[in-house]
């Protein structure tokens, strides 16, 4: 069937997540080899044996008790540092420098994720620490287990933006998102057609500038406190807030 030759361009793979302990190069002791001989009887020497020794960089180390094998120091994903002579390093910050798109696909990082532009729609970031974003954000999926900044703003198309945070959600401008955090969640100008969840404070608008600070349809729900500028449009558009429950609470519960 036609599904035996599906590709996924979504899940490339990209990123090798590893825990500490967990290995990574076995080298095997050189051998000498013997002595051949020719056809006349004259002996030949072999080539002499290459001492190779294991690509140690940052991150990794070699075990006590076997010198011939590198284990990851600690948790993150494994990169190999072309710039330092080919050194394996165990890293905790993934750098991607373009887009998330069809080139990357999804990424799943033990660790944090820097995106230098746009988080292109239908794509995922699943990171345990931060994930920060200097382009824009279109109908993605973005999970932390520490915050998520969007330098520019989150634009949800057919497909909503999703972003879930164990700690704070900073973003410039959010249109058609859903967006719940452990934390707070930080809007520098609007939300508008939002969804907003978080256990401590939403804030709308920056302090001492003159931005929009709007809520403008959708719903928001904070645990202590919603701070805005305006709230709702003149053309009536239902805009419901809602303050006094932890959501991230209830939601466990």
């Amino acid at each position: 069937s036609s599904d035996l030759y599906r590709v996924d361009h979504y899940n490339l793979n990209l990123v090798q997540n590893v825990q500490p302990g967990d290995s990574l190069i076995e080298m095997y002791p050189a051998v000498p080899g013997k002595p051949g001989k020719t056809v006349y009887g004259r002996e030949i020497h072999p080539p002499r044996v290459k001492k190779v020794r294991l690509p140690k960089g940052k991150g990794t180390k070699i075990v006590d008790d076997n010198p011939n094998m590198l284990v990851a120091a600690v948790e993150g994903f494994v990169r190999l540092d072309r710039s330092s002579f080919n050194q394996l390093v165990v890293e905790q910050e993934f750098q991607i420098y373009g887009d998330v798109d069809l080139s990357t696909g999804n990424l799943d990082v033990d660790g944090s994720v820097t995106v230098n532009k746009t988080v292109r729609e239908g794509f995922k970031i699943i990171a345990t620490g931060n994930i920060d974003v200097l382009g824009n954000l279109e109908g993605a999926f973005l999970q932390a287990g520490g915050s998520i900044t969007v330098r520019r703003g989150i634009v949800g198309g057919q497909q909503r933006a999703t972003l879930k945070a164990g700690g704070d959600v900073s973003v410039k401008f959010a249109n058609n998102a859903d967006i719940s955090a452990g934390g707070n969640i930080n809007i520098n100008d609007e939300a508008i057609n939002c969804t907003l969840k978080s256990d401590t404070v939403i804030v709308l608008g920056e302090q001492g500038r003159r931005s929009a600070g709007d809520i403008i349809g959708g719903k928001s729900i904070a645990g202590y406190e919603i701070r805005a500028v305006n709230v709702g449009s003149e053309s009536g558009t239902k805009t419901v807030l809602r303050v006094g429950e932890q959501p991230g609470l209830i939601e466990r519960r």
